[in-house]
């Protein structure tokens, strides 16, 4: 490996390393779920339908399973889809740094680490569609997503120093647990008429909570702990929207609309 420059600006980090779990796709502030991405449940089905998918994804230590069942059906006017999927992962990366710097008292500080992680977790996702057509061009939608994660993740990162002072640990060894929960739900009124006029109308309503505790025990060069760090997040969001579009003809080259988004 290349040594790099060492008249680059105070600060710069340079990294390299082989990421050993090709589908790894962390949700922000967090190492999770890379199947964990919201799926379509599609239009409302015009005859039953059962769909079961079945797959595995290779990672570090053994594959993750993961499978999807969908099933539909329509009575009457009344049509509804059901999509379920089901995720686990597990996987490791090992990381490679470089480090240029300068420390408290303004000396060069030059150190190289490797961080040796694990990750882990499972999660779900369900989102149920119902269409129900009330009368002919007059349909009232509806949508459920339900999403859950849990991870489990630890590592550790060794730092040597090639000039300058320590800093207060160079053996850390760190975990981070912690889940997230997803719930949106939404209503779409649609009204189509004879003379060319619609109406579409929609309300929905979202909440989710990401709770993690990242903890950090480190050790000096000696040998000696040195280093104690724990720490808690709890974020919760939640939210409601509505929008809606009223258009009509006039005369043969002109229409109207009218709208709002709140």
């Amino acid at each position: 490996r290349s040594r790099l420059a060492t008249n680059r600006p105070a600060g710069v980090v340079r990294s390299c390393g082989k990421m050993l779990a090709n589908l790894r796709s962390p949700m922000p502030g967090t190492e999770s779920s890379p199947m964990a991405r919201p799926s379509s449940a599609g239009e409302a089905p015009r005859k039953r339908q059962l769909e079961l998918r079945v797959g595995a994804g290779y990672m570090k230590f053994r594959p993750g399973p993961n499978a999807s069942l969908t099933y539909g059906d329509r009575q009457g006017a009344l049509s509804w889809t059901l999509p379920l999927s089901l995720y686990q992962w597990k996987g490791g990366h090992i990381t490679e740094s470089e480090r240029v710097a300068r420390d408290g008292l303004n000396a060069p500080l030059h150190t190289t680490s490797t961080q040796d992680g694990r990750f882990a977790g499972d999660g779900f996702s369900f989102s149920p569609r119902l269409a129900w057509q009330l009368a002919p061009g007059y349909t009232l939608n509806g949508q459920v997503f339900a999403q859950r994660n849990q991870f489990d993740n630890d590592g550790r990162t060794t730092t040597s120093v090639l000039q300058g002072q320590p800093p207060l640990s160079v053996d850390d060894r760190y975990t981070n647990r912690g889940e997230w929960r997803n719930l949106r739900g939404s209503l779409q009124w649609v009204r189509r008429d004879d003379d060319g006029s619609s109406l579409d109308a929609y309300i929905g309503a979202h909440a989710s909570r990401r709770f993690l505790r990242p903890d950090v025990d480190g050790n000096d060069a000696a040998g000696q702990h040195t280093l104690t760090r724990q720490v808690t997040g709890d974020n919760r969001e939640h939210g409601a929207s509505s929008s809606g579009k009223y258009a009509r003809p006039l005369w043969e080259h002109h229409s109207l609309s009218l709208g709002w988004d709140v």
